[in-house]
């Protein structure tokens, strides 16, 4: 099965606008998805038939029962302040498009102002090629670059320690191999947007798949995937910048004695430390906490990878999607240990492309991830971590399997995923709590 986290840019145009003959993916290089536990998922279970059809007045009542006084972590001597949890229910959304009605592959963030920014991958009217666009809560969508002749794809965010959001996306050019595929990345401020950078690193030939985590103390890193110097395979790298986007040092590889595939990186950042995951294509899933520790294999059936960090409380969360369609959840300590998995309450079968943010609590977080049963979807949230909290369902029926996003600031938590709308083409939904 396909993850849907990296789609070339023709397979996202056969989605959206249909394909006449090949798309033009490699099938070699795009990587299964997954999630597999079955003595955890045998353990107990909470019932989520009856939070999904339970009425929003009962969905309310329930929730402030879930996150009540009695069931919220008491604050560590470390954090001045915790912000309520807000209740998880379904309720009203905003719908987000790009200039050309098609919009796909949220990644949503806080900023410093407390306003939500999401980017998305969409099309323009002048151009055949997939852009990527950007929204501010209270705006409307805008184009992150200028129009080039190349697609871009799969972006990821996070908010800087002064508030403004780092984008970074994947670029495929219409230029000839060694160099088709790039990492772009822009800051995107309330005034404005930065020029379009490009990740180079000292190792020539593509480099992809980005994604991005920003650090407390200003500056971020970005992980993708290289050509390896000694096999002809894909590794995995990450390359720290300073506030103002220039390259600190060398990029660095995550597993550079490997010899397998190593596609999907993501990465979250701590006070002084990073966390890093990636996927190989045999099924392998790997996390490292930069270099403090050896390469940790998380599964032997890995699909898809999430994480996220808290700075302020240390440690975090990462999430194996597995090629059985289970989540496996780990929390990681804030030297890079991680822990047991844990059993994630609600529907067992079928899980799979998560988002996960945490929430100023030690090893608590907040995961939004679809469930799939036949031709009928779910959009599932819940707080992990947290007592008594249970799954909310947001949407169901045809939700087309792209990642949805969460992200959490300052006692705000939003969530965006993609839907389809009423022209048979794709858009964003946003909810806000």
């Amino acid at each position: 099965m396909l993850n849907l986290r990296w789609i070339s840019v023709g397979l996202v145009g056969c989605f959206v606008w249909g394909c006449d003959g090949d798309s033009g993916a490699d099938e070699s290089s795009s990587p299964a998805m997954a999630v597999p536990m079955d003595s955890a998922l045998e353990s107990g279970e909470a019932e989520l038939d009856a939070a999904s059809t339970r009425g929003f007045e009962d969905a309310e009542s329930d929730a402030a029962e879930q996150i009540g006084e009695d069931d919220t972590e008491t604050p560590d001597e470390d954090i001045a302040f915790l912000a309520p949890l807000p209740a998880i229910l379904p309720g009203d959304s905003l719908q987000v498009t790009s200039t050309k009605g098609i919009a796909v592959q949220p990644a949503v963030t806080i900023a410093g102002d407390g306003r939500w920014f999401v980017a998305f991958t969409g099309g323009t009217e002048s151009s055949s090629d997939l852009s990527i666009f950007g929204q501010w809560e209270g705006e409307e969508a805008f184009l992150l670059h200028e129009e080039s002749g190349e697609g871009r794809n799969v972006p990821a965010v996070c908010t800087l320690s002064n508030g403004d959001v780092m984008v970074v996306w994947s670029v495929v050019t219409n230029g000839m191999a060694p160099a088709a595929n790039q990492i772009g990345f822009v800051r995107v401020t309330s005034e404005g947007i930065s020029e379009e950078q490009r990740v180079e690193t000292q190792r020539d030939g593509n480099h992809w798949l980005g994604d991005v985590a920003c650090s407390p103390n200003g500056g971020f890193v970005i992980t993708g995937v290289w050509p390896e110097l000694d096999h002809p395979t894909w590794g995995a790298f990450y390359q720290h910048y300073d506030s103002e986007g220039i390259p600190t040092g060398d990029a660095i590889p995550l597993n550079p004695n490997d010899s397998a595939t190593e596609t999907e990186p993501v990465v979250a950042w701590v006070e002084s430390l990073t966390f890093h995951g990636w996927l190989e294509l045999e099924g392998n899933a790997w996390f490292s906490a930069a270099e403090a520790t050896e390469p940790v294999l998380l599964s032997d059936d890995g699909a898809a990878l999430v994480m996220a960090a808290d700075p302020d409380v240390g440690g975090g969360v990462v999430i194996t999607t597995t090629n059985s369609l289970s989540l496996i959840p780990q929390w990681i300590s804030e030297t890079g240990t991680l822990s047991e998995p844990f059993f994630v309450p609600g529907d067992a079968p079928n899980r799979h492309t998560a988002g996960v943010t945490t929430i100023e609590r030690t090893e608590a977080a907040a995961l939004i991830h679809l469930t799939s049963e036949g031709a009928n979807s779910k959009v599932i949230a819940q707080y992990v971590g947290i007592n008594g909290a249970l799954p909310t369902v947001l949407e169901s029926g045809s939700i087309p399997p792209y990642p949805p996003s969460i992200s959490y600031r300052n006692g705000t938590l939003v969530a965006a995923w993609t839907v389809p709308d009423e022209t048979h083409q794709y858009s964003i939904r946003i909810q806000v709590w």
